[in-house]
């Protein structure tokens, strides 16, 4: 690092303790004159850079002792500001990108990296030949109002973007782009506010029993065993069928295992990448007996030999027969993955405390409770799971009485 003074008459860089330049003009001279520009060097990833400083050696040094002061506390932030990222576009950056995520999502066995891909495409689509440096807030507040336009739902749009800044960040600590620019991603806020799109929709004891008799056999025992487990569609059945790197892995009879009572979904069949197990009580026994084995496969919800992978069309018929709204976006509609909220809720109702309802629905532990784990932890949480199953068979015992009687 150190202080270079600039020619005034042939511009070349040099030594500040030069009294002549080699185009013959007097440096002395022109420093009196406050005609020579002082720049400060330093060098950054292998890269000499240079930086204006202004018409004064006293600023000029004040501003190469910062910098080697930057050097020496590793705080590269400030020195990646001086155009770090060159002349980079956003297409090459990606390019870089992909390789690295690819290899993080095999190695963590994440199947998503086809859609986080399309994300960056479409991102490129607008910005692929946009210099990254030249990137401003206006620029993604622009783009995401054209994702609505173009009838994006605000999720899909807020998703999007994230992998973008999913790509920014990694580039960041990788020393591929500025602090600045990073920060322009930063501090772009989601289109989508907490709790804005969350569904609500609980189906109560009194409507599943009105909806079981007009269900097909198959689909009566998915949707009981998800309401007594509160388990997510893709833990039961296949979810994105047609993209086979995407899609989930349905459940299967070698993950039940009667003889410990335990039904165990691996961390790479698990939203959130852990291990999760659910302790078969008798209600959920009772459910799993019911159901026929098929011989040429190990799924546990087929329907003529194939497996499982969407039930909204008999949901639907199911639904109308029996009066209940059925839809995403109708009002008071009721979709399968309901269940698991309705779950959720029925399970505070029977009085599950919060730490093991959010064990055995597999929800992220929050606070001091991801550290509750002790010796007798799936002792006590298969004592949660006996008391809401057998809360729930109560109710809904309760519930058909009660249309026996009134019908």
């Amino acid at each position: 690092m150190g202080v270079k003074a600039e020619c005034p008459l042939c511009h070349k860089k040099q030594a500040v303790k030069n009294k002549v330049c080699t185009c013959g003009q007097d440096m002395d001279k022109a420093k009196k004159a406050k005609k020579v520009k002082y720049h400060i060097v330093c060098r950054v990833n292998t890269n000499q850079k240079q930086e204006f400083v202004g018409h004064s050696i006293e600023d000029a040094r004040n501003a190469d002792a910062g910098r080697r002061t930057q050097k020496r506390e590793n705080k590269l932030e400030q020195m990646l500001d001086i155009q770090a990222e060159g002349k980079i576009t956003f297409s090459e950056l990606a390019e870089w990108y992909v390789e690295i995520e690819q290899t993080r999502c095999r190695a963590e066995g994440i199947s998503s990296f086809r859609r986080k891909q399309n994300c960056l495409h479409n991102f490129n689509a607008v910005f692929g030949n946009t210099i990254v440096r030249n990137i401003t807030q206006a620029d993604l507040e622009n783009y995401k109002l054209a994702r609505l336009t173009e009838g994006m739902a605000k999720r899909t749009a807020d998703y999007q973007l994230g992998e973008v800044k999913r790509m920014m960040k990694t580039a960041w600590n990788n020393n591929k782009v500025s602090g600045r620019t990073w920060r322009i991603f930063d501090h772009t806020k989601k289109l989508l506010k907490a709790g804005e799109k969350v569904r609500k929709r609980v189906l109560e004891p009194e409507e599943y029993v009105t909806l079981e008799p007009h269900m097909a056999q198959h689909h009566n025992t998915l949707c009981k065993l998800a309401l007594f487990t509160g388990m997510r569609p893709g833990e039961l059945m296949t979810i994105n069928k047609s993209n086979e790197q995407e899609a989930t892995r349905e459940l299967t009879w070698d993950r039940v295992d009667f003889k410990k009572k335990m039904i165990t979904l691996e961390a790479e069949d698990t939203k959130t990448g852990e291990e999760r197990k659910i302790p078969i009580t008798d209600e959920i026994l009772e459910i799993l007996r019911t159901i026929p084995r098929n011989l040429t496969c190990s799924h546990v919800f087929t329907y003529r030999g194939v497996p499982l992978s969407n039930i909204s069309g008999g949901l639907s018929r199911a639904c109308k027969d029996a009066g209940i709204a059925f839809g995403m976006k109708v009002k008071g509609g009721f979709v399968f993955r309901d269940l698991r909220t309705t779950a959720d809720t029925l399970m505070a109702r029977a009085g599950v405390p919060d730490v093991y309802r959010r064990a055995l629905l597999g929800h992220k532990q929050k606070g001091m409770d991801r550290y509750y784990v002790h010796p007798d932890f799936e002792k006590d949480l298969r004592a949660a799971m006996g008391k809401y199953t057998s809360w729930l068979k109560a109710e809904l015992e309760a519930a058909r009485e009660a249309e026996a009687a009134n019908g």
